[in-house]
């Protein structure tokens, strides 16, 4: 008995020194129940290293598994090559593609997916290390041959280098967009160069950012800085004219933003062709982008502008005197008059007609009748102001219509008037007088009683002898 309690002894004895040297030294000549004791006890911690490992290991299982399915359904195409370049894995996406199968387990190189021409660039990618730092656009072919362009991203094993992980990024429709994008900004460009109006465009700031070949044409310069620094900008060259948008300089505003509230109905610009030197008459259109951007579009209509104006010309004018006639006087009062309803300023009328014309004309005939209509229309048209109003209203009666002024101003200026045609010569030396009526607009007024004042006014000096005012 005590021999083979001597030989369990050995044994246990040399199960505890497994587990090291300077362990094993203090139970060297323990006894045979201590050794067995601390046995059980080395079994216990044996089993329970043990489970941690199978724990461990199920960690890495599952971790293993996740990281493949990250790898299979990623949304880019992925590869794994090896040193040669051949494939060794493909995700979901990238055997979708390329018709990768693992169960066939041919080797397949990846130079096979890349289009002709194409693989010089990716072996010098490689070779250069130039993969570490940046992409790589390919063009790919799938099975069927069909070629798309993908962003290649290239990353080491992390393993002592045995190859490639290889992240694919499908751009082809990215490149299509972009293609056609640029296709559309060609044909776009081509388009505004090679149409005969001017177009400029300003950002959101104003600043000058595009103008066709035609407007540069147009202003004798290369280029828009070129443009900048000869004109400053376009509204500098707008030749002043009546009928014809000009620059207020007392606000401001951008003139693209004056001519958009502007009330005229034709925005109508006046310019210079340097080139030619000829002024032409051009309607310009602005609109707003999607961009926020200002196109402006300047139309040639110098020949309806023209041909507009000769009619406006024979509509609103008198033919012989060439002073505005009935209708057009009455047009400026109806506006003038709905002014007047809103801000309540001064605004009086002057009617004159000549005394005794008829002997004039039956005396040395309507052809010298004809030259007093016009020599007194001259004389009265270089006495006015700017704002005032100049009418023939029929015959041998005219009317002025005088835009802030009071009735006493207009009194005094009908009397000056009068006194400068009652010395002035006409033709023959033929010496004329006229007779004035005189009114100012009341609040109560309408146009109706505003006129027929004046003209009650006008037949009161008839009445009282010719040859005065009526106030």
């Amino acid at each position: 008995m005590p021999k083979r309690n001597d030989d369990l002894r050995e044994k246990a004895y040399d199960l505890i020194k497994r587990k090291g040297e300077v362990f094993s030294k203090k139970f060297e000549n323990s006894d045979l129940v201590t050794l067995l004791h601390e046995l059980d006890v080395y079994q216990a911690e044996l089993e329970a290293q043990n489970e941690e490992l199978r724990k461990k290991e199920n960690e890495l299982i599952l971790a293993n598994e996740k990281n493949q399915k990250l790898f299979d359904e990623a949304p880019f195409s992925y590869l794994y090559l090896d040193n040669s370049l051949a494939v060794r894995e493909a995700n979901f996406l990238a055997q979708d593609f390329f018709k990768f199968s693992k169960s066939k387990r041919e080797i397949i190189n990846f130079s096979s997916y890349i289009k002709d021409g194409g693989m010089k660039f990716f072996l010098d990618w490689i070779v250069s290390g130039n993969y570490r730092n940046n992409y790589l656009e390919l063009d790919l072919m799938n099975f069927h041959k069909r070629s798309n362009r993908f962003r290649l991203y290239l990353k080491d094993y992390a393993e002592e280098k045995k190859g490639y992980l290889l992240a694919l990024q499908d751009v082809q429709k990215e490149k299509d967009l972009s293609e056609d994008l640029n296709r559309k900004n060609l044909l776009l460009n081509e388009i505004n160069q090679n149409q005969e109006n001017l177009i400029l465009v300003y950002d959101n700031k104003y600043n000058l950012i595009f103008v066709n070949d035609r407007f540069l044409e147009f202003y004798a310069t290369k280029d828009i800085s070129d443009f900048k620094i000869k004109y400053s900008s376009i509204d500098c060259t707008f030749i002043k004219n009546e009928g014809f948008f000009n620059v207020d300089t007392k606000t401001n505003l951008h003139w693209t933003e004056m001519m958009t509230n502007s009330e005229q109905k034709d925005n109508l610009v006046l310019l210079n062709e340097k080139k030619t030197d000829n002024v032409k008459a051009f309607i310009v259109s602005i609109s707003k982008s999607k961009t926020d951007n200002i196109i402006c579009t300047l139309s040639e209509v110098t020949n309806i502008s023209l041909e507009k104006r000769k009619l406006e010309k024979r509509v609103f004018y008198d033919e012989l005197t060439q002073i505005y006639n009935r209708a057009k006087f009455n047009d400026f009062l109806n506006t003038e008059f709905s002014f007047f309803k809103r801000q309540s300023l001064d605004l009086s009328i002057v009617m004159f007609d000549i005394d005794f014309f008829k002997d004039i004309n039956d005396n040395y005939g309507h052809d010298i009748g004809d030259e007093v209509l016009k020599y007194l229309s001259e004389i009265v048209s270089t006495r006015l102001r700017e704002s005032d109003i100049f009418a023939r209203w029929g015959g041998e009666e005219f009317i002025i219509l005088l835009k802030a002024c009071t009735k006493e101003d207009a009194c005094t200026f009908a009397q000056n008037l009068r006194s400068n045609i009652q010395e002035a010569v006409f033709v023959n030396d033929i010496k004329i007088t006229c007779s004035f009526g005189v009114t100012a607009m009341l609040l109560d007024d309408s146009i109706k009683t505003f006129l027929k004042r004046v003209d009650e006014l006008l037949y009161k000096s008839k009445n009282n002898g010719r040859n005065c005012v009526s106030c």
